[in-house]
């Protein structure tokens, strides 16, 4: 497949060649890739509309600055992967601004970035942006605070945190969050957090827990009052969870409309002689008082290699035969 001017195939080794090959590379390949798509981009304007991703590992000011005088104009998803250079915060703002943006991904080091600056380029995103990954690396708790609430808040619908210290006391001041659809968390505690919770559980339909559930919630946070909307959880099951897990299902609202029901569960654990009792304890409690519930997803991580016979998903079944029985079971990698 082919467009005027420039074969589509051509543009996507341009795309490719802007990723590193060697992370101890990042500062001495990104200026002149980037230059080399925008020259690519100069000659054959209308690839622009193409371009759907744009992933940025590193780079100097310049290659910022390059990739800032670029016209996105069908531009859906902006990475970060690593905290973008300070010196550069008024290009990464034109990015994060570009009006068909749907989704950031982005980090924050405390060492590297001041938490102002995080609020400035926050409360710079596109008025379009619906999704937004935050990955968090701080020691202390935050103290500060946006000087208010900006014109336009974009409306998020999904939001996933990742944690490594406080969240951030101004991130409702960024966004509105009364639309919150699907959240995922992973990471510390904090009072922003709890805030998170209280304030906008009940709107979550979605949640995604990888790191295991919630450690330690506040003292006024029922999870089961908290998240009404609840229709999807997904869990990674781990060793301290077995009897947390229970809990909380048991404390959901026999009105409930829980239906998806997903745990990542790692092989070894099948063979802790608490998961027979633990399962058995489940199925009576998904049973009892889960009424919308249509699908139990068991994603089963293997020990050694996936597809290996014995390691394979089927290893979980028998611990599940009354959910097997009335095809709620569904087994995967």
């Amino acid at each position: 497949m082919s467009v005027p001017g420039l074969p589509l195939p051509e543009l996507w080794e341009v795309i490719i060649g802007l990723i590193p090959p060697l992370l101890n590379d990042l500062n001495t390949v990104s200026l002149p890739r980037a230059r080399r798509l925008m020259a690519v981009l100069n000659e054959s304007p209308h690839l622009i509309a193409y371009i759907r991703s744009l992933r940025i590992y590193s780079g100097s000011q310049a290659a910022y600055r390059a990739l800032a005088t670029i016209p996105w104009s069908h531009l859906i998803n902006l990475t970060f992967e690593f905290t973008p250079p300070l010196s550069s915060l008024d290009d990464i703002k034109i990015l994060v601004r570009t009006r068909s943006l749907r989704s950031l991904h982005t980090y924050y080091d405390e060492h590297e970035w001041s938490e102002e600056a995080l609020f400035a380029v926050l409360s710079s995103c596109s008025q379009n942006l619906e999704e937004l990954e935050l990955q968090i690396k701080a020691d202390e708790t935050s103290s500060f605070r946006g000087p208010g609430l900006p014109f336009y808040r974009p409306a998020l619908c999904s939001l996933t945190l990742g944690t490594d210290g406080p969240l951030p006391d101004f991130l409702h001041q960024a966004f509105d969050l009364t639309g919150l659809r699907t959240l995922s968390w992973h990471g510390s505690r904090s009072r922003a957090l709890d805030r998170l919770l209280l304030q906008y559980g009940s709107m979550v339909e979605t949640l995604i827990l990888p790191g295991g559930l919630l450690p330690n919630p506040p003292a006024n946070f029922n999870f089961g009052r908290s998240f009404t909307s609840l229709t999807h959880l997904q869990v990674k099951f781990t060793y301290n969870c077995f009897d947390a897990i229970k809990e909380t299902l048991a404390h959901l609202s026999l009105s409930n409309c829980l239906a998806t029901l997903r745990f990542d569960i790692l092989a070894v654990l099948i063979h802790d002689y608490n998961f027979k009792q633990w399962a058995t304890e489940f199925e009576d409690i998904t049973l009892t008082r889960l009424g919308a519930l249509q699908r139990v997803e068991m994603a089963f991580v293997p020990k050694y290699i996936p597809g290996d016979e014995q390691d394979s998903p089927e290893l979980l079944r028998p611990f599940f035969p009354r959910l097997d029985e009335k095809d709620l079971l569904f087994l995967c990698v």
